[in-house]
């Protein structure tokens, strides 16, 4: 009984988009914050903490078990939150939320 609707992109946004939207929407440049980080996640607050780039620009992937979740996190705040980008409404409310859920976010 819960409305479901499937939007896939067609191809992933460029990297400096992605970091763009991350940063816009972590704290936006008038302080606001539009997404938290629940503290359950260690490993995309790594990422969001320690993830470095090449000698390219690109994300380090020298190291296997970083960049994952906050690269699928990028994906998704891009998607849902370009920075820059319009907002889009949609007939199917609901919320978007990264961690644990039915967990107090504080």
């Amino acid at each position: 009984g819960v409305p479901v609707r499937f939007r896939v992109p067609i191809g992933n946004p460029p990297i400096i988009d992605r970091v763009s939207s991350m940063n816009d929407t972590l704290c936006d440049a008038s302080g606001v914050r539009h997404m938290r980080i629940h503290p359950d996640c260690p490993l995309l607050i790594r990422d969001m903490r320690e993830q470095g780039v090449d000698e390219d620009g690109k994300p380090d992937e020298s190291e296997r078990s970083m960049g994952h979740s906050g690269a699928a996190c990028g994906y998704a705040v891009h998607y849902l939150r370009r920075a820059g980008g319009r907002v889009e409404s949609s007939e199917v409310g609901g919320r978007f939320i990264f961690g644990t859920p039915n967990v107090p976010m504080g």
